[in-house]
């Protein structure tokens, strides 16, 4: 049988276009084959990492949660505000973990000192922050000499400087705290207070009363232009009500978004409940669920209320 030329032509190329395409096709499943492996590389590495990652995340959340139980040793529980008050409650609401704020009670014979403290930042840096100013406060308050509201702030003041080597820098770290600290004295009824921008507000006579503080923080590496922070003395009654608190609640925002402002919140609602403070905390929780909505915390939230 004669074969045409021209079909052994056309054969040849097709039998080289075949070859061609076997050739690619056989390095295409070459590739295949490795991405196959490579991929299986990978989602194992991924699993690593993925494993890794959780036991890093639960290091760190075992860290921060012991961290909480040394915080919460430190700093003053609802217990030691009703041991002085039969009529009181702490509301403390941390953004995080661990808190910025916290809650201080101090006492010294017949004299109690109450304190809302707000630390700069929030989470661990303004727990350290908590944990030290929390200390020095006792320090400070355990001396021989029982000191007045202006006197702990101003003795507070220089020794954060000094802790945090903030007295000759001018480029030093501003951290520091805002603090509503009152003294009060059991046998006599008076009240001595004294704030570092965070006011005082106590219900008497049908009345809401605010003191407000000094317009200047604790610590910080700012020069003051005022000698010494000042005090507001006050005579209580018997049935008398008063809040110390940070302004992560007064600030706190809601979708619109606008701050909750305890001028307008708080100042309002609470008449309703002079009576019945426990009542007023459910309805402070309730409230700030409600306000919020969907919006996260945006910081850490303290308030103290005794009733005299």
């Amino acid at each position: 049988m004669k074969i045409d030329s021209e079909e052994v032509r056309l054969l040849k190329e097709e039998v080289k276009k075949l070859t061609i395409l076997n050739r690619e096709l056989t390095e295409t499943n070459n590739h295949l084959i490795t991405a196959t492996w490579r991929e299986r590389e990978l989602k194992e590495q991924l699993q690593k990492s993925s494993e890794t990652i959780i036991q890093q995340n639960k290091k760190i959340s075992d860290s921060i949660n012991y961290a909480r139980r040394i915080q919460s040793c430190l700093v003053a529980s609802e217990s030691d505000l009703k041991s002085n008050f039969d009529q009181s409650f702490v509301f403390y609401k941390p953004k995080d973990i661990v808190s910025g704020d916290f809650p201080w009670v101090y006492e010294v014979g017949d004299v109690v000192y109450t304190a809302a403290v707000d630390c700069t930042g929030h989470g661990v840096p303004g727990a350290m922050l908590a944990s030290v100013s929390c200390l020095l406060l006792n320090e400070i308050a355990k001396g021989l000499k029982l000191l007045s509201t202006e006197e702990i702030l101003d003795k507070l003041h220089n020794k954060i400087q000094t802790c945090l080597k903030q007295e000759n820098d001018l480029e030093a770290a501003r951290e520091g705290l805002d603090i509503s600290l009152a003294m009060f004295n059991k046998k006599t009824s008076e009240l001595q207070y004294s704030g570092a921008h965070r006011p005082l507000i106590y219900f008497s006579n049908n009345k809401i009363n605010l003191i407000k503080g000094d317009r200047v923080s604790v610590g910080g590496s700012q020069r003051r232009l005022q000698a010494s922070f000042s005090s507001t003395k006050i005579k209580l009654e018997k049935g008398d009500t008063v809040f110390l608190f940070t302004d992560g609640i007064s600030d706190q925002f809601k979708e619109d978004p606008k701050p909750m402002k305890y001028k307008t919140r708080f100042m309002q609602y609470f008449p309703q409940y002079q009576d019945d403070i426990y009542g007023f905390k459910n309805f402070l929780i309730s409230d700030l669920k409600n306000w919020m909505g969907e919006i996260p915390q945006t910081d850490d939230m303290l308030m103290l209320c005794f009733k005299v």
